[in-house]
């Protein structure tokens, strides 16, 4: 069965007028698929009482895209959690302890002992109209450091599916209560990448909007604590200062409330052009600080175009920007195409070397493979790839010249990575401006004896790939958000430190797919980017991992073996790949794992991944009555096996 799903009401645009009629609809193509409505019949709610959690939070032994990773278990081995996706962390400014963190699909929830080794968790916003974070930030006038702004925005790498786009939540008791914001339904629709709130003040970045339309997107603006909003972004920068156009980021200067930058990409010509804007007001007006090198790379259209831009900015008047872009040749793959530095506040940039991973001893760029979106599904087409989503970046908060970048995964593994990666683990560097060119990246994840010098870690640590935010606490340490969880980097100048997992009790995974095997009396899913996993026991909140990556479906045959008082779990990764069959004890041992064969009759011995290829997430069943009996739901066939997996026949 589905654990998780979306519905959206279909949004229909209307025409846009332009006087780059090119230039509007190549935006607008991107976004057009329309979004689908199901029409549920009446039904009538069971009467089961109150839910009871049952995980996963966390799980444990992930050896697939974490390493090294503590803490312990009571044999001295990694436990190398994971728990899900996060899109955003926001640390408190004075206190260590305290961390909130906007969730994929999981809400936001806060702990008051981050600096524990098991840190405890709290679910805030279950009630909320939905569990899709896109943004969220701490509102730096409160002096308390109690109120937190949080935005709506759908960052799922699973199709960008996600809840509702219902504008944000804000709350001023440290997220007890939330009071809901749509600026009387101006943001509805529309999706947060990131927000800053300063008192009755709050500044919003929409880089995507369910309507398709152009003018939903860009920087918005509230003076009367989200009433009402205004469209900054109003393709006429000459009022402005700000034109039309998408607003890949909103970064606040940490020393003055009031100075903000954005990136706009797609300009529309009125008044203003692609490029970084900053304003001193608090987003009331704006002026182009970026200079022609910086704007050469930040591409409407054409072979590289523009898919994220990210901003950080630091305590002395220093800005980081990086750019992603489009791979010349390709129309599947992103990378990152520059990072630009500037000391006065825009005032002058300069470029950065561009961090690169080695792969064979060969430098390569660092590259994103994209997103396929949901088929009907307008959100996922702009922006597109995994840079979109799997990309950060900060500024050090102590030293004005060194800025960390966090990327999708390792390119190499094995032999062939040079500072030692043994899995597809997180891509992670650190950035010194004032080192001579060719020598300014290290990597901040592994082995401390080869690759550049100074990068590394004391143990060769790596947290789980695919990075979407990182923030210093207030000890100094980096935290980082990620597809796998949060995780914290000691001593993150040097490589002394290592990472440790701070996921907790955190339960977040993006599930799809779920069954239950009586004979154990476990649960065993399928999530996207923490793969399969099962309960450990009866009633634990903590799971180990049964494979690794993207989960697919499972389902348990509890028939068969049952005179062994034993049961066959089925579990499968995406496009019904790593399909596994595993003979399970009542104690919840595994006994047996086989890998059956799925060749299909009739095809001269060719495979389902041959014949048919699978759907990401490919339906299994086994059948009530003959349990040897399996479907499989194929992309164009219904297929059968009558033999557990070995052989099956296309219906």
């Amino acid at each position: 069965m589905g654990a998780w799903g979306l519905l959206h009401r279909r949004s229909v645009a209307k025409p846009i007028r332009s006087h780059n009629r090119q230039r509007q609809d190549a935006f607008r193509s991107r976004f057009r698929r329309s979004l689908r409505i199901e029409q549920f019949e009446e039904r009538t709610l069971l009467s089961i009482g109150a839910w009871t959690p049952i995980g996963p939070a966390p799980i444990n032994y992930a050896d697939g895209q974490v390493e090294n990773v503590a803490p312990w278990d009571s044999e001295g081995r990694y436990l190398n959690e994971v728990v899900g996706s996060i899109t955003a962390v926001a640390a408190h400014p004075t206190n260590a302890d305290v961390l909130y963190v906007g969730t994929t699909n999981g809400g936001i929830w806060r702990t008051n002992n981050a600096t524990n080794a098991n840190p405890a968790w709290t679910q805030l916003t279950d009630d909320a109209e939905s569990l899709s974070i896109g943004a969220l930030a701490f509102d730096p006038t409160d002096p308390t450091g109690q109120t937190l702004i949080a935005g709506m925005g759908r960052f799922s790498e699973y199709y960008r599916a996600g809840g509702l786009l219902s504008g944000l939540m804000r709350t001023t008791n440290g997220g007890e209560t939330w009071t809901q914001i749509d600026g009387g339904g101006v943001l509805d629709g529309r999706n947060c990448i990131s927000i800053a709130a300063r008192g009755e003040t709050i500044l919003v970045a929409m880089d995507n909007a369910q309507s398709g339309l152009y003018g939903d997107v860009g920087i918005f603006r509230s003076t009367n604590g989200g009433d009402t909003f205004t469209r900054i972004s109003n393709g006429n920068g000459n009022a402005t200062g700000l034109p039309g156009g998408i607003a890949y980021d909103l970064a606040a200067d940490p020393t003055n409330a009031l100075v903000f930058y954005t990136a706009v990409v797609g300009a529309d010509g009125f008044g203003g052009t692609n490029g970084i804007y900053k304003t001193s007001n608090a987003g009331l007006t704006w002026v182009k600080v970026s200079t022609a090198p910086v704007d050469a790379l930040l591409l409407t259209a054409g072979v590289n175009t523009t898919h994220r831009v990210q901003i950080s900015v630091g305590q002395a008047n220093q800005v980081y920007v990086g750019i992603l872009n489009q791979m010349t040749g390709s129309t599947t793959s992103d990378q990152l195409a520059a990072v630009f530095r500037s000391g006065n506040g825009g005032t002058t940039w300069t470029r950065m070397d561009t961090p690169q991973a080695a792969v064979n001893g060969v430098q390569q760029p660092l590259q994103f493979d994209r997103v396929t979106p949901l088929a009907g599904d307008a959100l996922g087409t702009l922006p597109s790839g995994q840079g979109a989503v799997h990309f950060s970046i900060v500024a050090d908060p102590t030293n004005a010249n060194i800025v960390y970048i966090g990327c999708d995964t390792q390119p190499a593994i094995g032999a062939a990575s040079a500072i030692g990666a043994r899995d597809f683990t997180g891509l992670l560097f650190r950035g010194d401006a004032s080192r001579a060119a060719g020598q300014q990246w290290v990597h901040l994840t592994h082995s401390s004896t080869t690759g550049p010098a100074g990068g590394g870690t004391a143990s060769g640590s790596a947290p789980h790939a695919e990075s979407r935010d990182m923030a210093f606490d207030a000890l100094g340490r980096l935290i980082e958000v990620d597809d796998g969880g949060i995780y914290v980097r000691t001593s993150p100048r040097s490589n002394t430190g290592d990472w440790f997992s701070l996921n907790g009790n955190l339960q977040i995974a993006e599930i799809h797919d779920i069954a239950y095997d009586s004979v154990s009396n476990v649960a065993i899913a399928g999530a996207h980017d923490t793969g399969v996993s099962e309960q450990t026991e009866d009633g634990s909140l903590a799971w180990r991992e049964v494979t690794a990556g993207d989960g697919g479906d499972v389902t348990v045959d509890e028939a068969s073996l049952a005179d062994l008082n034993q049961s066959y779990r089925y579990s499968s990764a995406a496009n019904l790949t790593n399909f596994l069959r595993r003979t399970v004890d009542a104690d919840n041992n595994a006994i047996a794992t086989v890998s059956p064969a799925l060749r299909v009759l009739g095809t001269a011995n060719r495979t389902f991944a041959q014949v048919d290829g699978g759907q990401y997430k490919t339906p299994i069943a086994v059948n009530a009555v003959d349990p040897s009996r399996i479907v499989f739901g194929g992309t164009t066939s219904v297929f059968e096996s009558l033999d557990r997996g070995e052989t099956l026949r296309n219906l």
